[in-house]
């Protein structure tokens, strides 16, 4: 029998299959998507599982159907995760990632979401159909307790000052070079002779910012300066840190990166074996971020401080909006003569969606999707450091892997046909990885997350990698984990 199995391992560092959480996992607080009620859902013949630094593991098969973003839909491939042992997704019901996928997890691997739902430079026409986002661009705008999601560019009123454009490098991550950084009026990151930068990934599925505690390889002078995070911490805890992205100099402010309801400080030391730094949530409750993803080859990030003023919408709307002439909003368009000459900055009207975000604790952020038909409405976290999608989903009958959410019978003659002519996902004959083909290798880093290259789960546990420090991940877990019971109490003692 063969199996095909759609298999990120990410960053393994422990022995597969461990667990160490203080919590457990409580499948009864999630809603799993039933995939035997919906006339449109299709089984395919590959597995799916993912295994993260912290002992996480989500296991299951892959399946497609029809996925909705409020007026965006589109027939998708994703995860339907029957096995989950983290209490990160307790309460809540999948992840869907707005990443940028490795080249080599395209070798199979489900298409992101973003790229299914959207039209990207290489397209083709035919794609541009009812439901389908024409311009592949995104924003991202939270406020204290609120969020929102913007879909196909961003609000001009949504920030204050022109939007910075920067672009980004590397194959499958949004990262900017990060030029230098203070704390205060002091410069806590000093380069050695000949670098000039290191990588800062941008990141909402990282609470903090994490800076270096390291010369990151030979990147940045520490024998004759502290590290920055060593410099951070011997100084007074009061102040900003100023970020030089790319030329462009940001703020994060006490009041953003201190989390004054759990007296935390959310800044972290990076992983030695990562050259880089991760801007996390810090960044986005200061400025709206946009993600660009309309040209060949590269991704463009947009940057704007937040305009204080505006309110996320609390409910799904799509609406139109004027780009004023010589606006610095990324969606104006140049008008050009017959010979591609630029004249003048048009006055331009573009359609943009706007998706509330639930804003959890200031660590992170929820968002609603409906899968099936009729629509099943999920309540998934939204992460812009992977491009995973996956729901939590019962499993039919015939299943024989782990299934934590229940099996379930298909209602109908023509979904039991489907589920009994795709068996082999649901019938496996061993673990994930034994003696079973993998599509895809994994290479794609975002976030808190990265992914190697392997071929096999024994292929993995017996290579050199370099691991993030699953330590890194644990004290941001017991971080949330200390606002959540300090606002659990304020609401019982307080009520509110």
């Amino acid at each position: 029998m063969r199996v095909e199995v759609c298999i990120l391992i990410i960053a393994v560092a422990y022995p597969l299959g461990s667990a160490a959480f203080d919590e457990p996992f409580h499948p009864e607080k999630s809603q799993a998507f039933d995939p035997t009620v919906s006339s449109t859902f299709t089984p395919t013949p590959r597995r799916y599982a993912l295994h993260y630094a912290d002992s996480t593991e989500l296991r299951g098969f892959v399946g497609e159907d029809q996925v909705h973003l409020d007026n965006y839909h589109v027939k998708a491939k994703f995860g339907c995760i029957t096995y989950c042992n983290s209490p990160d997704f307790n309460g809540v019901d999948g992840i869907m990632g707005f990443g940028i996928p490795a080249p080599s997890d395209r070798n199979g691997l489900p298409e992101p979401l973003l790229e299914a739902i959207s039209m990207g430079p290489n397209d083709p026409e035919s794609k541009a159909q009812p439901g389908i986002l024409m311009r592949r661009v995104f924003s991202f705008f939270v406020t204290d307790g609120a969020a929102e999601l913007q879909l196909g560019g961003h609000d001009p009123n949504s920030i204050v000052g022109p939007l910075v454009k920067l672009k980004t490098f590397g194959a499958h991550f949004y990262a900017v070079k990060v030029r230098g950084m203070k704390y205060g009026s002091e410069d806590i990151l000093h380069f050695s002779p000949g670098a000039q930068y290191i990588q800062g990934v941008v990141d909402s599925g990282t609470s903090c910012l994490v800076i270096p505690d390291s010369d990151m390889e030979g990147i940045l002078d520490t024998s004759n300066h502290k590290t920055a995070y060593q410099a951070f911490k011997d100084a007074e805890q009061h102040k900003s840190f100023h970020i030089n992205l790319d030329g462009h100099w940001v703020e994060i402010p006490h009041s953003v990166w201190y989390l004054a309801n759990s007296n935390q400080t959310c800044v972290q030391r990076t992983p030695a074996n990562f050259p880089g730094i991760l801007i996390g949530d810090v960044l986005f409750r200061k400025y709206l971020v946009e993600f660009d993803m309309t040209h060949e080859g590269e991704g463009i990030l947009g940057i704007a401080p937040l305009n204080p003023a505006y309110v996320p919408t609390h409910k799904p709307s799509v609406g139109k909006f004027v780009v004023p002439k010589n606006s610095p909003s990324s969606t104006k368009s140049p008008a050009v003569d017959n010979s591609g000459h630029r004249v003048a900055m048009l006055a331009r009207t573009e359609k943009l969606t706007r998706l509330p975000v639930m804003d959890k604790d200031e660590t992170q952020f929820f968002i609603n999707v409906s899968v099936g038909t009729p629509p099943q409405q999920r309540l998934v976290i939204f992460d812009t450091g992977s491009s995973v999608f996956g729901l939590f989903s019962k499993a039919p009958m015939q299943y024989t892997h782990k299934a934590i959410f229940g099996q379930k019978k298909a209602t109908n003659s023509m979904q039991q046909q489907l589920m009994d002519a795709s068996p082999q996902a649901l019938m496996g004959d061993g673990p994930i990885g034994e003696e079973q083909p993998q599509i895809g290798g994994a290479q794609s880093m975002g976030g808190m997350r990265q992914m190697h290259a392997t071929q096999t789960l024994e292929q993995l546990a017996g290579s050199a990698v370099h691991p993030w420090h699953p330590e890194l991940l644990a004290s941001m877990r017991k971080l949330r984990q200390k606002v959540d019971k300090q606002r659990a109490l304020r609401k019982k003692f307080f009520r509110k």
